[in-house]
């Protein structure tokens, strides 16, 4: 301290001589061994633009102070200063007394009677003489709290009732002033939203009645998470409403709720229509379960269902159950139905492991082969950041989500002879998307989209390829216009808008293999290049939020462009 103090009035002294309003050009250190410079520009703020005004001098005696203190320099001062004026240019020369390091000396920690004296000096880690360091001091004192939690005493307090000099040594004592533990008497889930009180009860089993325990708390909030049902779980706050008892509440933010989509697709080059609708059904009375119902029509006796249903608690405990059921007709050449079971694992806030079997069949109408079956287990892997909305205008400052899946499938081919073979499919995908804002008005938001699929034959049936193009795929180009085996698809939007209001640009641009000589199919093995490009712009409405893109593709001309009209309503 009294070092402290020559510092700060030999500065105030040099603070008088200085010109009125001068500012930095340059700053040089000197006699800084055990820090860098950038180290004390920061603690100080002494850098090119400072004002040398009478608070820049106390902020370099204090932040010299304090960052040698942080690495046990107890002792550092600003042994002096000198300043040059060259052609209105005022640069600063500051030379530092690093002064002695400081050791650990005698640390007595009193008032720990629930901890052994053992393992409260093991949880301090500050061993007599082992260099200083006030952070190594604090993460010391944090263990300590943390492992008071953990026995349920969660209001426990560590106070620093003195520190001594003692030459090179520091000593220092420790107050620990313990609590009471805390039995949660009540839980309660704050904010409006349509979960049912028995849902919560479920999520939350094993916590009320319970010693408080911030772990506990934690695991809590990500059980409500998991839910899938609220867009934000703020941090637990505990409150004792009487000795030895408390009420535990969590903040919550409900998302969107149920939904519908529709999108119709207009392509000028063939004057034909397209469409698409999802009906997404949320928190279905209120229990978390969920239920998705997807239809897709292209024309010319084209379509493709898709249903997926997810059960929250599977037989009371926190794994997910969910099924899924696809049917795709494509005109004449084939029927394809697919099935599949999945469990679902949580892995923290905002992660998931799923593990799942999955089967099918596909009859052709003509080709070399007649009918396909295949049984086959899927791995998957889910994060999203927090608060992340599925296609809210806006999120937090950046919001990501992404979906990593695998699987393998056995195949049973039946040819037209009637005779058969055996086959094996390797299958991965991805589905990442993320959004910035950019001020209060702009945005960008990126989507890539990955598909990769191999066997053990040299040509995979078209039915096994992975359709590319259209509204909700690669834009400016017509519904499943492309088939690959593999592709790599990268969607970039650009705009501005707020309050539900949006306008924007976007680039699509893919990349995509189609192997030779695939089943039903004449096309030749290429490796392609499309870019879709066009505006768009989406308003709130009576009905919901309205969409309307332009979109073209390669060799469009002017009155070429594919027309995405899109409706959304919640409810």
């Amino acid at each position: 301290m009294r070092a402290l103090l020559v510092a700060l009035a030999l500065t105030l002294a040099w603070a008088a001589e200085a010109p009125a309003a001068a500012r930095l050009a340059a700053v040089e250190w000197a006699g800084n061994a055990r820090l860098p410079a950038g180290v004390l520009a920061d603690s100080t703020g002494w850098r090119a633009g400072r004002s040398l005004d009478g608070a820049a001098w106390t902020a370099l005696a204090e932040g010299v102070a304090r960052a040698y203190a942080a690495i046990g320099n107890l002792a550092a001062t600003v042994a002096g200063v000198s300043l040059s004026d060259t052609a209105g240019a005022v640069r600063a020369r500051v030379t530092v007394d690093e002064g002695a390091q400081h050791r650990f000396g005698d640390i007595e920690i009193l008032g720990a009677r629930s901890l052994p004296a053992e393992e409260a000096r093991r949880l301090l880690d500050a061993p007599a003489g082992e260099p200083f360091a006030g952070r190594r001091l604090e993460r010391g004192i944090g263990r300590l709290l943390e492992r008071y939690d953990e026995l349920g005493r969660p209001f426990t307090q560590v106070r620093l009732r003195r520190v001594t000099l003692r030459g090179e040594w520091v000593d220092a004592q420790l107050d620990v002033v313990e609590s009471d533990s805390a039995v949660v008497e009540n839980v309660v889930v704050d904010g409006p939203h349509r979960t049912a009180a028995g849902t919560l009860r479920r999520a939350l089993r094993g916590i009320e009645g319970a010693p408080y325990r911030s772990e506990l708390a934690a695991a809590g909030r990500s059980r409500l998470l998991d839910l899938g049902v609220f867009a934000s779980v703020g941090e637990p706050r505990f409150q004792l409403t009487a000795a030895g008892r408390g009420e535990l509440r969590y903040p919550v933010v409900e998302a969107g709720g149920s939904s519908f989509d529709g999108i119709v697709g207009y392509q000028g080059q063939d004057n034909s229509l397209s469409g698409l609708a999802r009906l997404a059904l949320a928190n279905i009375a209120g229990t978390a379960r969920q239920a998705d119902a997807f239809w897709q029509g292209r024309g010319a006796g084209r379509s493709e269902f898709r249903f997926r249903y997810r059960e929250p608690f599977l037989v009371g405990t926190r794994v997910t159950a969910g099924l899924g059921f696809t049917h795709e007709l494509e005109d004449t050449l084939y029927t394809r139905t697919e099935y599949g079971l999945e469990a679902g694992l949580p892995l923290g806030e905002g992660a998931a492991l799923g593990l799942g079997v999955e089967g099918g069949r596909v009859v052709a109408s003509f080709g070399p082969v007649a009918r396909t079956t295949w049984q086959g287990t899927r791995i998957s892997l889910r994060r999203r950041s927090r608060g992340w909305l599925d296609g809210a205008p806006f999120m937090d400052l950046f919001g990501y989500s992404a979906v990593l899946v695998t699987s393998q499938r056995f195949t049973r081919e039946t040819l037209p002879d009637g005779s058969g073979r055996r086959g094996r499919l390797l299958t991965l995908t991805l589905d990442a998307a993320a959004e910035r804002r950019l001020g209060e008005r702009r945005f960008v938001t990126l989507g890539l989209e990955g598909r990769y699929r191999d066997g053990d034959r040299a040509a995979l049936p078209v039915y096994d390829l992975f359709p590319l193009g259209g509204a909700a795929s690669l834009r400016g180009y017509r519904e499943d216009e492309f088939r690959a085996a593999r592709y790599l698809l990268l969607r970039a939007d650009h705009g501005w808008g707020r309050a539900g209001s949006r306008v924007y640009l976007f680039l699509d641009q893919a990349v995509f293999y189609r192997a030779p000589e695939a089943a039903l199919s004449t096309g030749e093995a290429a490796t392609r290049y499309r870019a879709g490009y066009g505006f768009g712009a989406s308003l709130p409405s009576g009905l919901g939020r309205v969409g309307l893109e332009f979109a073209w593709g390669r060799g469009d001309g002017p009155l070429d462009a594919k027309l995405h009209l899109r409706l959304r309503s919640r409810f």
